[in-house]
């Protein structure tokens, strides 16, 4: 059973289809199947119920998100380092 949650969590981590599982977990299929037999038995609602009131689901709660975007410089209004020209500056030195 442990394999089997661990490779749930695994999937919700990773974001990839059933089928991007690595076999560590056993075949993607069963995976699924047993996923899809705990949900129609409410299995996970029940998990969830029973975690709610222990420390882990506590200690859940404190974690954030420190994803990091890579933006361009010029989205976050940082200066320009070109050197414009103006065109009477042009003229005195000419």
């Amino acid at each position: 059973m442990r394999e089997f949650l661990t490779a749930i969590a695994y999937l919700v981590r990773e974001g990839c289809s059933w089928r991007g599982l690595p076999p560590q977990f056993g075949h993607w299929h069963n995976v699924y199947v047993r996923f899809r037999r705990w949900e129609k038995a409410k299995t996970w609602g029940l998990l969830w119920l029973k975690l709610q009131g222990s420390e882990a689901a506590q200690a859940r709660a404190i974690f954030v998100d420190s994803t990091v975007i890579k933006a361009h410089p010029h989205a976050a209004g940082a200066p320009k380092k070109t050197v414009a020209i103006r065109l009477w500056d042009a003229l005195e030195v000419g």
